[in-house]
C-alpha cells in the first residue's frame, strides 16, 4: 500500500504569506498569514498559518514528509549568493524549530514550478496545456496526470509586470480595478488612440508570440518586483499619476482603455501560442492577471480550447499551494487523484470554522445582543426578508475562503435589485465609492435564466453577459462616470457593469449548501434567486477570520444585520451596549491610520 504524503507548503517574506497541508493528495488546510495577525498583505514568517493547517490536519510537524517553500534558493556561485543562500536556508529553518523536531526534507523548487503546480494540479483534467503568467516570469507547459513538461519558460518582463505598472500609475492595486475602469473609457476616442500608439511604440513591444520587450528607461530596473519611473511616465502620457484616493477622470478612463487593449493583444496572442505549441483541448491558467474576469475573457471566447480552468488564488498563497501540490506529486512521486468533472479546491473554503458554542461564547463574552434559531432554514427566511428590505447583511458560515473572494462563508450580502446598494455596499463596508460592481451569487439551476451563455462558475472568475430581458438602455454615455455607475442599467444594477456583464458565482446545494439554501429563500419571497456578494472586508482589514473578527467588524463597519452560524445580530441593536460600537470604531480608526 502506498504511503500517505503529508507536505507543508509555504510562502514566506514576500505579500501574502500563506501555508498549505497537502495529505494524500487532498488539499486540506489553508490559510493567508494576513487572516490571523490582522495585518493586510503580511509577509511575515506564516507561524500562525502552519499552526493552523497542522491542526486542522490533525498532523504532527514530525510526521510531516516533506516541507516546501514557494521560492528557490538564491543563484549564483559568488561567495556572496552562496552566502545568502546559506543565510536564507537558516533563517526558514530557525521559524521552523518552534513547531518541533523533522526529519522531513526541505526543498527549495525550481523557478515558476510552484505557479504551475497551482494551475494544474487541482484542475478536473486529467491532462491539459498550461498558462502561468506572475511577475518572474511565464511558463507554458502541458500537465499529464501527476506529472508536468515545461514548453517553454521566460523570465520578467512579463504581462504581469506590464498589468502591474499599468495598476500603479492609476493608483491601483490588482484587484479588476484597471479592467473596471477601462469599461469607462470610450476605446475609439482619439486620447484613447494616443495612449495605445504610446505604450507600443515607447513602453513595450509585442512579439507575435506573445512575448514582451519593456523599454527599461521608463522603468526601475533594480525595483524588486519591477516598478515605473513615475516622471517619464507622466511625460510620456501627458497626465499625472493618479493618486490612490485621487480623482477618476476621463482621461483615466481612457488610459485603462488603451492599457487593457494591449493587455488582450498579449494574452491573446500567449493563448494562441500556448494551442500551437502543445495542441491540447484543455487549458488551465494561474495568476494575478487572471484574477480579472476581463483577462480570463479574452481567452475564453476565442474558441482555442475546449475546457478553460482558471485557479481562483493566485499571487503567494497560490504559490503556497502550489508548492505542496509539487512537493507531493513531484517530490514524494504521489499518484494523482481525480474526481469526474470536479476540481480539488473545496470552493477555496479550506481556512478555520467554529461551532454554534464557540459563536454563542464570543457573544456572550462581548455583551452582544442576539437571536438564536432553532433551525437554518428558519433564520434563512427572517434574513431574506431584511435582504428585501433593503438590509446589508455579514454572513459568516463555514470554513473561511482561501482565496480573497468572499463565496458564501466570508461574504457580504445585498440584493442586487435594489439601485441604492451598490453605493451602499462601498459605504457600509467602509471601502468607498468603487466603481467596479459587485460579483453576483446566483443559483446555479436559474443561472441560465440570467446569463444566456453561463457554465459553471464557482469561482467568479468569469463574466457572463446578462440576458437581454433584463437590460435598460442607457441614457447617456458621456456622463461622469459615477454618474454612470450608479445609473440603473439592469433589473440588477448592483451587480451590472456598464457592458452588461456581470462576475458571477454559480450556487449549488454541494458547493455551498447554506447559501444555496439562503437563495432559495429570498427567491421564494422575491421571484429572484440572485444576491450581490462581497467579501467580509471592512476597509483595508483582511478578511474575518474568527468570530471576533467578524463581531468587531460589524461594529466597526455600518453592517445592518450580521448572521454567524444560526445567530442574528441587528446593528442598531447593539447601539446600547455600553458604548461598544463608538469604542470599537475609535480602535479600528486608530489601527486603520498606523496600517496607512
Amino acid at each position: 500500500m502506498e504511503k500517505k504524503g503529508v507536505v507543508l507548503g509555504i510562502s514566506a517574506y514576500k505579500q501574502g504569506s500563506a501555508a498549505v497541508l497537502v495529505a494524500d493528495g487532498e488539499i486540506t488546510a489553508a490559510a493567508r498569514e494576513e487572516r490571523f495577525s490582522r495585518v493586510m498583505g503580511d509577509s511575515a514568517f506564516p507561524v500562525a498559518s502552519v499552526r493552523y493547517v497542522l491542526k486542522e490536519a490533525g498532523v504532527e510537524f514530525g510526521k510531516v514528509d516533506a516541507i516546501v517553500l514557494d521560492d528557490p534558493l538564491p543563484a549564483g556561485g559568488s561567495v556572496k549568493a552562496r552566502w545568502r543562500r546559506f543565510v536564507f536556508q537558516m533563517r526558514v529553518l530557525w521559524m521552523l524549530k518552534q513547531f518541533g523536531r523533522t526529519k522531513a526534507p526541505l526543498l527549495f523548487p525550481e523557478h515558476l514550478l510552484p505557479c504551475t503546480a497551482n494551475a494544474f494540479f487541482p484542475s478536473p483534467f486529467e491532462r491539459a496545456a498550461i498558462l502561468t503568467i506572475n511577475e518572474t516570469g511565464t511558463a507554458i507547459c502541458v500537465g499529464n496526470k501527476a506529472h508536468l513538461r515545461i514548453i517553454r519558460e521566460t523570465g520578467e518582463p512579463s504581462a504581469a509586470v506590464l498589468y502591474r505598472a499599468f495598476a500603479d500609475f492609476l493608483g491601483f492595486g490588482t484587484g479588476g480595478e484597471l479592467e473596471g475602469l477601462a469599461l469607462y473609457g470610450d476605446a475609439f476616442s482619439d486620447q484613447t488612440q494616443l495612449f495605445k500608439e504610446k505604450i507600443t511604440d515607447e513602453l513595450v513591444e509585442m512579439k507575435e508570440d506573445g512575448a514582451i520587450v519593456l523599454d527599461m528607461y521608463y522603468f526601475d530596473a533594480a525595483a524588486k518586483p519591477l516598478r515605473i519611473h513615475v516622471r517619464e511616465w507622466e511625460l510620456l502620457f501627458g497626465i499625472p499619476q493618479r493618486a490612490r484616493d485621487g480623482a477618476l477622470t476621463g482621461g483615466h478612463a481612457n488610459f485603462a482603455s488603451a492599457a487593457c487593449q494591449v493587455l488582450t493583444t498579449i494574452i491573446t496572442r500567449l493563448a494562441e501560442t500556448v494551442k500551437m505549441l502543445t495542441e491540447e483541448s484543455n487549458l488551465v491558467m494561474a495568476g494575478e492577471v487572471f484574477s480579472s474576469c476581463a483577462a480570463n475573457n479574452r481567452t475564453i471566447p476565442s474558441k482555442l480550447f475546449k475546457n478553460i480552468w482558471i485557479q481562483p488564488v493566485a499571487g503567494a498563497a497560490g504559490s503556497a499551494l502550489g508548492a505542496a501540490l509539487a512537493g507531493h506529486h513531484v517530490h514524494l512521486e504521489r499518484r494523482r487523484m481525480l474526481v469526474a468533472d470536479a476540481d480539488r479546491m473545496c470552493y477555496t473554503c479550506l481556512g478555520p470554522e467554529y461551532a454554534e458554542q464557540e459563536i454563542e461564547a464570543v457573544l456572550t463574552r462581548c455583551g452582544a445582543r442576539y437571536r438564536h434559531f432553532k433551525t437554518f432554514d428558519e433564520l434563512a427566511s427572517v434574513v431574506s426578508w431584511d435582504l428585501a428590505g433593503g438590509q446589508v447583511v455579514g454572513w459568516f458560515q463555514g470554513r473561511m475562503e482561501f482565496g480573497t473572494e468572499g463565496l458564501g462563508n466570508r461574504s457580504v450580502l445585498a440584493d442586487a435589485r435594489n439601485p441604492k446598494i451598490q453605493k451602499a455596499l462601498g459605504l457600509k463596508t467602509k471601502r468607498g465609492e468603487g466603481f467596479v460592481p459587485f460579483g453576483a451569487s446566483v443559483l446555479a439551476e436559474d443561472a441560465s435564466r440570467w446569463f444566456p451563455t453561463v457554465a459553471v462558475s464557482p469561482y467568479k472568475t468569469t463574466a457572463f453577459l446578462l440576458h437581454e430581458r433584463h437590460r435598460l438602455p442607457e441614457v447617456n454615455p458621456e456622463e461622469d462616470i459615477f454618474t454612470r455607475l450608479y445609473r440603473q442599467r439592469s433589473s440588477v444594477p448592483a451587480v451590472t457593469c456598464v457592458d452588461y456583464s456581470v462576475r458571477v458565482q454559480t450556487v449549488s446545494e454541494e458547493s455551498n449548501k447554506k447559501l444555496w439554501t439562503l437563495l432559495n429563500c429570498f427567491k421564494k419571497l422575491t421571484q429572484t434567486g440572485l444576491l450581490a456578494n462581497t467579501a467580509f472586508q471592512i476597509g483595508d482589514r483582511p478578511m474575518a477570520c474568527t468570530p471576533e473578527d467578524a463581531y468587531n467588524d460589524f461594529l466597526y463597519s455600518e453592517l445592518d444585520c450580521l448572521v454567524m452560524g444560526n445567530f442574528l445580530l441587528y446593528h442598531n441593536k447593539q447601539l446600547g451596549v455600553g458604548g461598544k460600537v463608538n469604542q470599537v470604531r475609535k480602535q479600528g480608526e486608530q489601527e486603520d491610520s498606523k496600517q496607512t
